[in-house]
């Protein structure tokens, strides 16, 4: 699990925010921020 606080940070570049997606979704990782737990590799989430 990734957990992020301030997500808009790291969405200034967009770039390295997809990959960490990319990443979490092969990897099966899930997301945290402070608005809820995101499994990338679900297309409904």
């Amino acid at each position: 699990m990734v957990l992020s606080l301030e997500v808009s940070r790291l969405c200034r570049d967009n770039a390295e925010w997809h990959q960490l997606l990319r990443i979490a979704a092969v990897a099966k990782t899930l997301i945290l921020d402070e608005h809820g737990i995101y499994d990338v590799g679900d297309v409904n989430d």
